[in-house]
């Protein structure tokens, strides 16, 4: 187990992984779908017999779905804090990729498919694609909130989405083991509900927020150092 916590300790310590790494793992991911697809509608000796061919097309296809992540900056994020939003755009960024072959396929023509491969074939790798990635996204996160929180740290909600309030939540997220488990923030900008902020949500003042303190069994509620003389002002 040694070797395991040093390579978690090793990867979460750094502040973000490279942009080309994210790139890389996502593109390897929708590689890889080709020939997993290819091989369970039609074999191994098929696979064989058209590998190269098949290793072409997704190469190009693989050059669209760059398109797609370029457009929705689905590399930007940091994946130990991937929320709903950033798995939609991994789900947009590929739906713009396979358009992009789709339309290289059937205007250009020259995509050299397999004769056997359908339109049916490129919707299997899409949603394969789709699946593996949210995975890897879930995963890392699972593993770092599993790895780095205390079982008897307290949940809590943060006051603030503004300066104060990340600023605040990037702090005790650096301690390892983290203090507390940050389960949503608490923002007065009725615009801010509903969103999400380093994958938890952002609630209002209303009567979701209560609904979620009971939910997450809220111990302590955090400001923001921006927010301290709104909150004393809103308790005289």
């Amino acid at each position: 187990m040694n070797w395991y916590l040093q390579l978690i300790n090793w990867y979460f310590s750094k502040k973000t992984l490279p942009y080309w790494c994210v790139v890389i793992a996502d593109l390897t991911i929708v590689y890889v779908s080709w020939f997993v697809v290819y091989y369970f509608n039609h074999g191994g000796a098929a696979l064989a017999n058209n590998f190269w061919t098949l290793a072409i097309n997704s190469f190009i296809c693989g050059l669209f779905m760059m398109i797609g992540m370029r457009l929705f900056h689905t590399y930007s994020g940091i994946l130990r804090f991937s929320s709903f939003s950033d798995l939609l755009r991994v789900m947009g960024a590929l739906t713009v990729g396979f358009a992009f072959s789709a339309l290289y396929y059937f205007i250009v023509k020259t995509f050299i498919f397999p004769a056997e491969i359908h339109w049916y074939f490129g919707i299997q790798v899409f949603a394969l694609s789709v699946g593996l990635m949210w995975c890897m996204r879930i995963l890392v996160k699972n593993v770092y909130d599993s790895s780095f929180n205390s079982h008897n740290a307290p949940n809590i909600l943060i006051y603030g989405t503004r300066q104060g309030g990340i600023g605040l939540a990037k702090s005790i997220r650096s301690e390892h083991p983290t203090p507390y488990i940050i389960k949503g923030f608490v923002s007065r900008d009725e615009k801010m509900e509903g969103r999400f902020l380093f994958g938890v949500r952002v609630y209002n003042d209303n009567d979701k927020l209560f609904e979620a303190i009971e939910h997450y069994q809220i111990k302590m509620m955090l400001v923001s150092p921006l927010r301290t003389k709104e909150v004393i002002d809103n308790q005289a």
